[in-house]
């Protein structure tokens, strides 16, 4: 049995949190002990004491906060901790320090997107932790070619798949009853959160292209930039109406569904934005051919 804490200090949602959050569960399911520090108040904290997962707040206003150094190093005492597994550059820098206490640090890389030259910039890579997770061998590889991180310092996990949730017997056929999705219709889907890197504009220019040689060709963004509860936040509110506007631009009417009911897939209206939906599994089950066009994502989640 080992017991890790992992470090978590992102306030929204997306799949790295999904993915930790994934990885605490397995722990303690599987004859281990596992807690999740993270920010009170945070996506991670309302759905992880949901979930009824082991908790403990933790504010992490900075990476350099000599206060959450301090706190970290006391949970890490208080529970006995094994290992720290950190999953971000504020958990990161903020765990830093019980390196030299020799408590043992692992730090996952979940993007792809290049590091920043300099000898601060990959400091917490080379020199904070112990071990290294990239989700993908393309990360490792560029920590080698990029950052000269030796292969031994690093091992590769790629994401999993819960098949209890994610299987051929889930039927997405409510979803296209909603979308107005014919039969003969070939739904183009791609579920994932509202963000420039998501790469959700790359699926909307090819609709273009697609449509003019398969005409009964279908899309559907199934996701927000955030949950329902923060759908006021204004950096959600500014990459939904960039994408609506996107859409707007190239077809000629407003794509987005909630609180629109009246629209529904058509050869008027090929592209939908679902907006959020908890159901990945059964949205996902309503596509005929799933899109990833993810920009920067190390590997994606989607089943």
């Amino acid at each position: 049995m080992i017991r890790v804490l992992h470090v978590e200090s992102s306030v929204d949602s997306g799949g790295q949190e999904y993915r930790t959050m994934a990885e605490v569960a397995w722990l303690n399911a599987n004859g281990h002990e596992a807690w999740l520090a993270c920010i009170p108040g945070s996506w991670l904290f309302k759905h992880g004491t949901a979930a009824k997962l082991p908790l403990v707040p933790l504010e992490m206003p900075s990476t350099r906060s000599p206060a959450a150094m301090w706190k970290l190093f006391q949970i890490v005492r208080e529970l006995n901790c094994d290992v720290v597994h950190v999953h971000g550059s504020v958990g990161a820098w903020t765990a830093a320090p019980l390196r030299l206490l020799g408590i043992p640090i692992v730090r996952s890389r979940h993007i792809t997107n290049r590091l920043r030259r300099g000898f601060f910039r990959t400091f917490s890579y080379r020199y904070a932790c112990n071990h290294l997770i990239p989700t993908a061998e393309f990360t490792r590889e560029q920590f080698i070619r990029e950052s000269g991180i030796p292969a031994k310092h690093m091992t590769v996990v790629g994401e999993g798949v819960d098949l209890s949730r994610f299987n051929r017997n889930v039927d997405g056929a409510s979803f296209r009853t909603l979308w107005g999705a014919r039969s003969e219709d070939i739904v183009f889907g791609c579920a994932a959160m509202l963000r420039m890197q998501k790469g959700q504009k790359v699926l909307i220019d090819a609709a273009e292209h697609v449509l003019k040689k398969v005409p009964n060709a279908r899309f559907v963004l199934v996701g927000d930039n955030t949950d329902p509860a923060r759908l006021t936040d204004p950096a959600g509110a500014e990459i939904r109406a960039k994408y609506r506007k996107i859409i707007q631009d190239k077809f000629g009417y407003d794509a987005w569904r909630p609180g629109n009911d009246c629209i529904f897939l058509s050869a008027n209206a090929p592209i939908l934005m679902h907006g959020h939906e908890p159901n990945i599994a059964q949205a996902t089950a309503a596509f005929d051919i799933v899109v990833i066009p993810s920009l920067e994502e190390a590997q994606s989640r989607t089943a």
